[in-house]
C-alpha cells in the first residue's frame, strides 16, 4: 500500500502470494521494490500521478526475502534471502543479477550501504555482519564483525556514514565505527531491551537512535551519552 504524507491510501499493489516483509523507494524517485516470503522481489515503477506500475519480478532466491537496500545513486538493488545469499541487481538489466554475494551460512536479514561510499553491510541470522565493496568486485566479504550472541535483525547506518549500527536476537544495540571501508566496535553494547531488539534508526543529526523491539518498547536512545532517553509503549487499547 502507498500513504499520502497526510495518512490517505493512494494505491494498494498486489503482486506477491506471500507475505510482504520489506519495501524501499529508490534515492532518485524512480522505484519502489517490495521483498515477500515468496522468495521474489517485484520492482515497481513510481508516478507522481498515476498508480505505480510493474517493471519485473525479481527471482532466483530459493528462499524469503526480508530485506533489501538501494545504493546511494539508485544504480545498485541488493536483496537478501533465507537461501544465506544476497544478489545484486542493476536497473539497466533486471533479467539477471549482477552478482550473488555468497559467505553467509544463514539467512541473510538485514542489508545496508554506507551512504558515503559502495560498501554494503549485511546481517545474518548466522550472528555475523560481513561488509562487502565494490574494490573487489563483491567477490568476497571484506570484512567479517562477530560480537553478537545471536542472528542480527536491523542494520542502520548514521546520516554521515561514519558510524553504524546493529541489532538482533540477543537483545542489545552495537555501535560500529566506519572508515576507508572497514568497521570496529564503537564502545559497549546498548543494552535495556528484554527481546530481540527488529528496527533501529539513527534521527536526521545522527544525535539518537531508535530501536524497536519484541518486548513491545521503542527506546530512544542519546548518542553522546549513551543513555536511554525514552522508553515508548502504546497502550493496549
Amino acid at each position: 500500500m502507498i500513504w499520502s504524507e497526510e495518512g490517505k491510501l493512494l494505491h494498494k499493489l498486489h503482486e506477491h502470494c506471500d507475505e510482504v516483509n520489506s519495501v524501499a523507494f529508490s534515492p532518485d524517485g524512480k522505484f519502489l521494490v517490495s521483498a515477500s516470503d515468496d522468495c521474489t522481489a517485484v520492482v515497481w515503477r513510481l508516478n507522481a500521478t498515476e498508480k505505480p506500475t510493474k517493471v519485473t519480478r525479481l527471482e532466483g532466491h530459493r528462499g524469503w526475502i526480508r530485506c533489501v537496500a538501494w545504493n546511494k545513486d539508485s544504480s545498485l538493488l541488493a536483496t537478501g534471502s533465507g537461501d544465506s545469499s544476497i544478489r545484486l541487481w542493476k536497473p539497466q538489466d533486471w533479467t539477471a543479477p549482477a552478482k550473488v554475494l555468497l559467505a553467509h551460512q544463514s539467512g541473510v536479514r538485514s542489508l545496508a550501504f554506507s551512504p558515503s561510499q559502495d560498501v554494503l553491510v549485511s546481517g545474518s541470522f548466522d550472528a555475523h555482519i560481513m561488509l562487502w565493496s565494490e574494490e573487489n568486485d563483491w567477490a568476497t566479504p571484506k570484512q567479517t564483525l562477530t560480537g553478537h550472541k545471536a542472528g542480527i535483525w536491523a542494520i542502520s547506518f548514521s546520516p554521515t556514514g561514519l558510524q553504524f549500527a546493529s541489532a538482533g536476537f540477543d537483545n542489545v544495540i552495537r555501535l560500529w565505527e566506519f572508515h576507508d571501508g572497514h568497521a570496529k566496535t564503537k564502545g559497549s553494547p546498548l543494552q535495556g531491551h528484554t527481546r530481540a531488539v527488529s528496527a533501529i534508526d539513527f534521527s536526521p543529526d545522527g544525535a539518537m537512535i531508535a530501536s524497536g523491539s519484541d518486548d513491545e518498547t521503542v527506546r530512544l536512545w542519546k548518542m553522546r551519552s549513551r543513555s536511554i532517553a525514552a522508553a515508548l509503549k502504546s497502550d493496549s487499547g
